[in-house]
């Protein structure tokens, strides 16, 4: 019996390790309007700034409470849809840092259920800071109008020669 607890202790230790070690926030909430948050890993105050122990059980603030007014019926709506269709969910949304800035984020994640009542008792999933990737889809999307932007202008012909000097 000691065995088995020391064996236990020491796997979920390895499970913290490597959850605290990812890039993002690994969390279970109830599946209620604040998201309340059962657990949330230290990427949180990472990407958001936030403490946990602030967001937890909606101490000082719900995870509802950071994301961006003009997100929050969608995220809800679209998990809800993902729940009653029992697939997990892939959403893209906006939440405030700690600091006032808006970051997007790409959460995954998919409803736990009870294994007597099959009712939803949480949900668990992962969220990902994605602000480097939305910034630079928009960066090239500018790009992509200034060159097409240039070549509808321009008034003389343009041509395009690829690294080994052929036309294209």
């Amino acid at each position: 019996d000691k065995k088995n607890i020391e064996f236990r202790a020491e796997s979920d230790r390895k499970l913290q390790t490597l959850i605290n070690n990812l890039q993002g926030i690994v969390y279970r909430c109830k599946n209620d309007s604040n998201w309340t948050m059962e657990y949330l890993s230290k990427g949180l105050e990472e990407i958001t700034g936030y403490k946990i122990e602030d967001i937890i059980n909606n101490n000082k603030l719900s995870f509802a409470d950071i994301i961006v007014p003009e997100d929050r019926a969608r995220v809800w709506d679209e998990i809800q849809d993902s729940i009653k269709k029992k697939v997990p969910y892939t959403i893209k949304y906006n939440i405030l840092t700690a600091s006032n800035q808006v970051i997007h984020v790409l959460e995954n994640g998919e409803a736990i259920y009870d294994n007597d009542t099959k009712e939803v008792i949480g949900l668990e999933g992962y969220i990902s800071d994605n602000t480097s990737e939305v910034k630079v889809k928009e960066a090239l999307k500018g790009s992509e109008e200034l060159i097409r932007s240039i070549t509808h202008s321009a008034a003389d012909a343009i041509v395009a020669i690829n690294y080994e000097g052929k036309v294209f």
